[in-house]
């Protein structure tokens, strides 16, 4: 592998299509570079890779082509209305009233359109797939197109079970999907294999549903950025629109950032990515918007930011900023996930916790070049052990 890292390949390359309803490209958001990152490990490791991409986002499509050629096959997509039968009706009666917050949640397959099951299957008939890969439990009826003689894989992202309860904890309108925990077992019970992106949620998709669950961790290309020169003070927080990433945004620029400018008046926050949308001009801040590399942001900055105050999943940016070479500053939401002794990167729950571990990184160019070369062995070794794993997952080694 040329961006990832090069391990040794074993057993027969497997046919696969990947099903995503979310494109790779622009690389704009989390989901979308995991994606990518996906689809690119699989063709490194010498498996022949097709991705139907399910049109229910806007995407760079000639991009993907140039990626795949042939093997790319954009899908036309509407949501589904739904429909519920009369035992659902009741159900759903039942449930909400034993919990008001229930009518927060939808069913596993209310976003997925049977329509797509012919094209899907089609698709099957010409190529003869080895493999499936789909992307988010909520899409794992295109399963069903599949008999027993082919791999069946759910790439979760997510716990999508009760995710409402995380914005209504915080006092925000709930956003995207959430479902029950029965909901979404059924739809895990859908696949031989489960693929989580930490440990906790593995386990816990294994004890819903009773499949093979397996970790793959966010896959990272290893691009040292950090400046490695003198002491600065230029924080960088990469995001893209989201209300998690929104509510991040509202801790630092209130909480933290003043903070850290009461004890460094020349400190910058640098913001890069879509997140930049619901910023006002104001000092300290330079807004970097969307950028066609992310490295251009890296390159600025001497310590990385990821405030995060809520939310489930392995968060995307804090090993992205390892991969980067950089220092960083996260809370403990912000760092689920990456577990490391000694550790490789400084936290902070509290406005003052955090402040003070970027005032001394900022501080303390030493410190500064530790926590990077850390960050970057860190990242290399991440890599190897979750390519591993989902190569072992496609060649049935695992």
């Amino acid at each position: 592998m040329n961006d990832l890292v090069q391990i040794r390949k074993s057993g027969a390359p497997r046919r696969i299509l990947i099903i995503s309803p979310t494109p790779t490209h622009p690389t704009t958001a989390g989901n979308r570079v995991r994606i990518l990152a996906l689809v690119k490990a699989l063709i490194s490791l010498g498996h022949e890779v097709h991705l139907a991409f399910l049109r229910t986002a806007s995407g760079d499509e000639e991009a993907m082509r140039t990626l795949l050629g042939g093997r790319f096959y954009p899908l036309s997509y509407t949501l589904p209305k739904r429909s519920r039968s009369l035992r659902e009706r009741i159900e759903d009666a039942w449930f909400g009233f034993r919990d008001p917050t229930y009518r927060h949640t939808l069913r596993i397959d209310d976003w997925f359109n049977p329509w797509a099951l012919s094209r899907i299957s089609d698709l099957h008939t010409q190529h003869h797939f080895d493999a499936v890969m789909v992307e988010y439990v909520f899409f794992s009826r295109a399963l069903e197109c599949f008999g027993p003689d082919v791999l069946k894989i759910v790439d979760t992202h997510d716990v999508f079970t009760d995710r409402h309860q995380l914005f209504l904890r915080e006092g925000r309108q709930p956003e995207w999907f959430s479902t029950t925990r029965r909901e979404e077992a059924r739809g895990l019970r859908r696949a031989d294999v489960v693929v989580a992106i930490q440990d906790m949620e593995r386990a816990f998709f294994s004890e819903i549903s009773g499949r093979k669950t397996v970790t793959v961790g966010h896959l990272v290309p290893l691009r040292p950025s950090h400046r490695g020169r003198s002491p600065g003070s230029c924080m960088l927080f990469v995001a893209s629109l989201n209300p998690v990433n929104n509510d991040a945004l509202d801790f630092l620029l209130a909480e933290i950032l003043p903070l850290v400018r009461a004890r460094l008046p020349e400190a910058r926050l640098l913001l890069a990515g879509r997140i930049c949308e619901v910023v006002a001009d104001q000092p300290g801040v330079v807004k970097l918007g969307v950028l066609p590399d992310l490295a251009l942001a890296y390159a600025q900055a001497d310590v990385v930011v990821v405030p995060m105050r809520f939310g489930t999943g392995l968060n995307i940016k804090s090993i992205e900023a390892l991969a980067h070479g950089m220092p960083l500053v996260a809370t403990s939401n912000g760092s689920k996930g990456i577990e490391a002794t000694p550790p490789i990167f400084l936290t902070g729950d509290t406005p003052e916790a955090f402040a003070d571990a970027v005032v001394r990184i900022c501080n303390d160019a030493e410190l500064a070049a530790r926590l990077s070369h850390d960050a970057s062995v860190f990242a290399e070794s991440w890599n190897a052990r979750h390519v591993a794993a989902l190569d072992a997952i496609i060649r049935g080694t695992e």
